[in-house]
């Protein structure tokens, strides 16, 4: 059984592994999103055939370029041995290996060794640009690798999650197989599919298969604004919240699932771990804590931040002045700047683009509300409305902004181009990217009745 919705990228596959190694490219890239089945794809092609032989590197283990240089030849090394215990080779010391000229001297005597049984070695890169200590000439390095081997073939696949690092290559005509992320309703199915026959049988127990697709469910609509499509946080989550979401059944709930939810109700309010260490501010009267959680939205600021930064991602910046600007002329509209229409343009068919770290603070200030809610205001604009621009005071940066953003990035719903780990993230010379998808970005607009779709055209609601 194939890996569910990934048709087309498990038949890509397939074709990009096949036995004549003249038919096919020697490189690939797998793209897509973390969570969004591309480990899982490869593994299911490659183990489908005894034939196939393959060694899987992980550079998010590693720290520099010369240990992933030096983990390539060992691994190769020993996946051979392994599937060709009868022949023999001298075991090379992998450490002795100081360069990739290093790596290329070894991999021709191994494979002179190994070419009468292994005609081609798939050598896969699981999560390339995770590698801390990368420049942008490792992965020429490594595409180069196939026409330095004299005896028998090499073919790599590189699983890359930054579309914006692949960008950077997009002139050397590398195939690229695409992973989507999934939409809400795929999640369910391929979750449904993973957890149902587990869940059902926890602890000996033997509970409905209703009662485990409801649960996955409401875990779902409660935290897919928080997980988006990664799969692995979501599983996470259910098995978090399942050994605590049995013990509320009993002879009253089993058949009545309203009257489960509400005595589980917290379950999906709250996470067992924090977001961040930071609390809201303000009386306790204002939060709603439980006592073994807390609450797992983020912040209001953490919100208005990562709609700033999609606007800079997938707005022209010659707009900012006719859709940010609060000065006098807002008012006389086309007097001023002319006819103020949409952006004709959806996010959603276009990549983020970079912007600069003053441009995101300077959308921020001018979206961002103070004052009174309009749950307590009556008269108060609605946020996100144009008229509001003119009416509400700017917030000024502070540490807290720039908090909100460093933790922002720290869990990757913002990027930076740059391809160090020791990034600066207040240098002007390093510039962002958002990396929220837009049905998410929506839910998190309308969790804080901001309009976002008046900016943007033929976007379905």
């Amino acid at each position: 059984m194939g890996v569910l919705f990934r048709e087309y990228q498990e038949k890509t596959l397939k074709s990009f592994v096949c036995e004549d190694y003249t038919l096919t490219p020697p490189n690939a890239i797998l793209l897509g999103p973390s969570g969004t089945g591309k480990t899982t794809t490869l593994n299911s092609v490659l183990s489908s055939s005894a034939d196939i032989v393959y060694a899987t590197i992980r550079p998010n283990e590693l720290v520099t370029w010369k240990s992933l240089i030096q983990a390539t030849s060992r691994v190769i090394q020993r996946i051979l041995k392994l599937n060709f215990p009868q022949t023999s080779c001298p075991a090379l010391d992998p450490l002795q290996v100081e360069d990739y000229f290093g790596l290329v001297k070894d991999l021709n005597i191994v494979m002179s060794h190994y070419s009468s049984v292994c005609d081609t070695i798939h050598i896969i890169f699981d999560g390339f640009d995770l590698l801390q200590d990368i420049d942008a000439s490792l992965l020429l390095v490594f595409l180069k690798l196939h026409e330095q081997i004299n005896n028998g073939h090499l073919k790599c696949l590189f699983v890359i999650r930054d579309s914006a690092f692949v960008h950077r290559y997009s002139n050397f005509g590398i195939p690229t197989i695409i992973f989507p992320r999934y939409n809400q309703s795929q999640l369910f199915e391929i979750l449904c599919n993973l957890k149902t026959a587990e869940l059902s049988n926890y602890d000996n127990r033997e509970i409905s298969r209703d009662i485990v697709e409801n649960f996955i469910q409401l875990i779902l609509q409660s935290f897919h604004s928080y997980t988006g499509s990664n799969l692995s946080a979501i599983i996470d989550i259910i098995d978090l919240k399942w050994p605590q979401y049995i013990t509320f059944l009993n002879n009253d709930s089993v058949n009545d699932s309203a009257t489960l939810y509400r005595r589980a109700k917290h379950l999906f309010t709250y996470v067992d771990e924090p977001l961040n260490n930071s609390t809201s501010s303000g009386s306790g009267s204002g939060s709603s804590s439980s006592g073994d959680g807390v609450e797992h939205e983020l912040s209001r600021m953490a919100r208005y931040i990562l709609i700033a930064a999609y606007f800079c991602s997938y707005t022209n910046p010659r707009y900012d002045p006719s859709l940010f600007s609060r000065k006098s002329g807002i008012k006389a509209g086309r007097v001023s700047y002319g006819r103020r229409k949409q952006l004709e343009e959806n996010p959603t068919h276009r990549q983020a683009a970079t912007f600069a770290l003053q441009r995101l603070l300077a959308i921020f200030q001018a979206i961002y509300p103070l004052g009174d809610d309009a749950d307590d205001n009556p008269t108060a604009t609605r946020n996100g409305t144009l008229e509001q621009l003119f009416q509400e005071p700017y917030i000024r940066p502070n540490i807290e902004v720039f908090q909100t953003i460093a933790e922002l990035y720290s869990l990757k719903w913002l990027a930076t181009s740059s391809m160090s780990a020791n990034v600066d993230l207040l240098s002007a010379k390093v510039r962002w990217k958002v990396n929220v998808a837009w049905e998410i970005i929506l839910e998190i607009a309308r969790s804080i009745d901001f309009d976002i779709q008046q900016y943007f055209s033929d976007i379905a609601t």
